[in-house]
């Protein structure tokens, strides 16, 4: 059963794979789904709201087999994947007023999935200061490398994750 929440979440996402959300309106959005506008305000405050619930929908999984501790190639081969699923969706969520807000979620999402990612006595042992930056630049060139770079010169899956792999590993050498 899809619940009334969710269903806005996920008819706005489809909307947004074809269309800049600068161009959705809460409108168009209530009557695609055949409801009211006190019924998607009654869920959410605004789009932003609506578009990190269905952000957090989409990636709590992901969260999940991160915070698990399991496999970090598979986990990180997860986060690429979801880039890859959402490559027409995610720059029209970045390319609209609502930039800074999607731009914040998403670099929310990459600094919990890696924190997730690196427990243990590797991150532990970083001085606390140096653990926020550690996490802070890596998400920002995460994010970069996973909506720019990747595309621009059509890396399969494989290859990033071994790179971003690598990269994070060298981080914890001395």
């Amino acid at each position: 059963m899809v619940y009334t929440k969710d269903y806005l979440a996920n008819m706005a996402i489809e909307l947004a794979r074809n269309k800049n959300l600068d161009q959705i309106t809460v409108k168009d959005l209530v009557d695609l789904c055949g409801t009211t506008r006190q019924t998607f305000y009654y869920y959410f405050d605004d789009l932003p709201d609506l578009i990190h619930y269905a952000l957090t929908r989409e990636t709590s999984e992901m969260m999940l087999r991160a915070a698990r501790g399991g496999d970090p190639d598979e986990a990180l081969r997860s986060f690429v994947q979801f880039a890859d699923r959402n490559a027409e969706l995610l720059p029209n969520l970045l390319n609209t007023r609502y930039h800074d807000d999607v731009d914040r979620i998403l670099l929310e999402f990459i600094r919990v999935f890696l924190e997730n990612l690196l427990q243990g006595p590797a991150l532990g042992s970083i001085p606390e200061a140096e653990r926020e930056f550690f996490l802070a630049y890596n998400a920002y060139a995460i994010k970069d490398v996973l909506l720019c770079w990747r595309r621009e010169r059509h890396e399969d899956t494989e290859a990033t994750v071994r790179r971003i792999h690598r990269l994070l590993e060298h981080e914890f050498r001395p």
